[in-house]
């Protein structure tokens, strides 16, 4: 008898990648959605999700900055310097990035490590 997985049965062409499913999570939190994250816009929200996205992406996966970043449009560089300013506004309690990343830590990764 053959295993048929189940995204394959549906009729989806691919499994999601894990940092495809980190971020349709965020997005959901942060009630954005995703091809507006994923666009060159530099409002402030979507910049903020793209950078909660590249810390968390970068805590649970531990992929590589140019992998993450690849999801969302933005060079290594830029993925870098997001985890640093998320890391920053963690220290600093800065009350939308600590709100976030709250709710975030709230959905199941399936990690054994807390993200904050």
């Amino acid at each position: 008898m053959t295993f048929i997985h189940p995204y394959l049965f549906c009729g989806l062409s691919a499994i999601p990648s894990d940092l495809e499913i980190i971020l349709g999570n965020i997005c959901r939190v942060a009630d954005i959605s995703k091809d507006k994250v994923q666009s060159k816009s530099r409002k402030a929200e979507y910049v903020l999700v793209r950078q909660v996205y590249s810390y968390v992406a970068r805590q649970i996966t531990k992929r590589s900055f140019r992998e993450i970043g690849e999801l969302v449009g933005v060079s290594h560089s830029n993925t870098l310097q997001a985890v640093n300013k998320v890391e920053n506004y963690i220290k600093t309690k800065d009350f939308k990035t600590v709100n976030l990343l709250q709710k975030v830590e709230n959905l199941n990764f399936n990690t054994k490590n807390t993200i904050i």
